[in-house]
């Protein structure tokens, strides 16, 4: 599968999992992140989908999907993937007035 393709499929699946997707060309770092237990997947858009791919695959890893149908090849390529452990966890309280869009 060409990575165009396996990141499509990937970004798929996620949403069906329940993820946010927020695509950003200004972000520094792709990962998953919670804003008010709401799962959002953020994708810095300069790298390319290859490498994309493998950082929706990595976070689609540690997400409970043994029970859920997933295309063999998907899963595959999920079950590669390294999954470290976070050094640390950020949390941010956001003032009243903040409104999520």
């Amino acid at each position: 599968m060409k990575a165009e393709e396996l990141y499509k499929e990937l970004l798929e699946l996620a949403k069906q999992l329940g993820v946010t997707i927020k695509r950003d060309k200004s972000a520094k770092i792709s990962g998953i992140c919670l804003v008010d237990d709401e799962p959002i997947l953020v994708l810095d858009t300069k790298i390319p989908k290859d490498k994309l791919a493998a950082v929706i695959a990595t976070e689609l890893k540690r997400a409970e999907i043994d029970n859920k149908f997933v295309k063999p090849v998907l899963r595959d390529f999920i079950d590669q993937q390294e999954v470290k452990e976070a050094d640390y966890v950020l949390v941010i309280e956001y003032p009243e007035e903040f409104t999520k869009e």
